[in-house]
This record gives C-alpha cells, structure tokens and sequence, in this order.
C-alpha cells in the first residue's frame, strides 16, 4: 500500500503492508481451524499420521464445542501472524528533506543531505548472495547509513524516493568490492576482525539486535559488512580514516 504526493514541496510517499493483509491472515487462520476440524475424523481413522493423538482428540470433543474451538485457535493464529508480520516488516515514508524506516518497534530517521545513493537488494535466489530483499541508504563515504529487510512493492518504493528527489541507484554500485570474511584477515585490524567475529556469533544465535549494532560499530572503523546466510562479507569504506 502507497499514498503519494509527488513534488518536493508535498507530502510524504507512504509506503507499508496493505491493511486487507492483516485482516485476511485472521479469517484465513478461521478457515483453517475450520478445514482441521472437518478433517479430524479422517486423520483420526489413519494407521499412522503426525500429531495423530491431536486430531483424536478433537474428533471425541461435543459439537458444536469442537468447531468453535478449532475456528477459534485457528483465528488467534491467524492474529498472531498478522501481529508479526506488521512488527517485522518496514514501513517507510519519505518526504524532500527525509526518510523515516520503522520496523520490530524502532523507529528512524535519515537527512536527505546525509544520502548520496539509496537502492534495493533482491531477495536471493538459488545460490544468490543475499538471503532477503533489502533497502540501502549510501552515505557519502560510500559508507551504508540504513540496510533494513525490504518485503515492501518495490515499484512503490522506488516512486517514493524519485518522486522527492532522492538519489535512486537501479543495483549497488559497490557489490564487486566485497569480500569473504574469515577470522584474522590481515587487511583488517584487530579491532575490525574483533567486531566481525562478535557478529558472526550473534549471526548463529540469530541475533538480529546484536548483528545490527555491530554492524554499525565496523561503519565507525571503515567497514561495510553485509551477509549471505550466515557468512559475512566486508569491504573497505574509502578514506574512511577509521581502524580497518
């Protein structure tokens, strides 16, 4: 979903998930507690099936108790689901002197005159180099101000940044300079290959907190890091004048 003012002087471009998907993952979570219930009695009769136990119990329950139930629970699933999904995935609106990201809670903000590129990753296929789409704001070292998961239209996200002017690349003109990471790189410093070897931990944990905030700590000693699965690759930001 996308409302835009074209022009620098006009509003914001809004760009977010469309409301009709967090109210259909609710009815969609009904109609599959529903299709549980329905099929429990068949499930049931099988000589084997996963979590049999489950949809014998659901078969003994009394009607129309059993059904009610089964669309409930399949109802706060699909809740919980639209509630995640609204928590994780970026909302973003961009003005002429702005752009504010907000996802799993956080907000923030980007000057206009802080962004000399800003482009979008696909997501990975098959052996690709990243694992998820991703929106890139390049600072004017080269460096990556904001590298945030994008699953939003990427038509409308493109229009939001051109129509007030922003400075829209069509791929990462950087991608050719990186490089695997491995621990104790002689190019880089002890500092560097500290912070890359903390996030590669916090990558295996999954921590996507810790990941990030390393990630900007290696931007103040002149690296750049992204990841493919869980494997980080780097590159030098030029004349950055850091430790790396």
């Amino acid at each position: 979903m996308s409302t835009h003012d074209r022009g620098s002087g006009g509003a914001a471009s809004v760009v977010a998930r469309p409301i009709l998907v967090h109210v259909l993952l609710p009815v969609l979570g009904v109609g599959v507690g529903l299709l549980v219930r329905w099929a429990a009695a068949w499930v049931a009769s099988l000589p084997f099936a996963p979590f049999q136990g489950v949809f014998e119990l659901l078969e003994a329950l009394p009607e129309p108790g059993s059904t009610i139930a089964a669309g409930a629970v399949g109802g706060v699933g699909g809740l919980i689901l639209a509630f995640l999904d609204h928590h994780y995935t970026l909302g973003l609106a961009v003005s002429a002197d702005r752009a504010v990201l907000r996802r799993t809670g956080t907000t923030e903000e980007v000057d206009r005159s802080e962004v000399h590129g800003v482009f979008l990753e696909p997501k990975a296929k098959d052996g690709g180099f990243l694992d998820e789409g991703r929106l890139v704001l390049l600072g004017p070292r080269t460096e990556e101000l904001v590298r945030v998961p994008c699953d939003l239209n990427s038509g409308e996200v493109r229009r939001a940044f051109t129509d007030h002017g922003w400075p829209w690349l069509e791929s990462d003109p950087h991608r050719g300079d990186f490089k695997r990471w491995v621990n104790g790189l002689p190019e880089l410093s002890a500092k560097a290959n500290a912070l890359l070897k903390a996030r590669a931990e916090a990558l295996e944990a999954d921590g996507e907190e810790d990941a990030e905030e390393l990630r900007r700590e290696l931007l103040s000693v002149g690296v750049v890091v992204r990841d493919e699965k869980k494997r980080q690759y780097w590159r030098p930001i030029p004349d950055a004048g850091g430790e790396g």
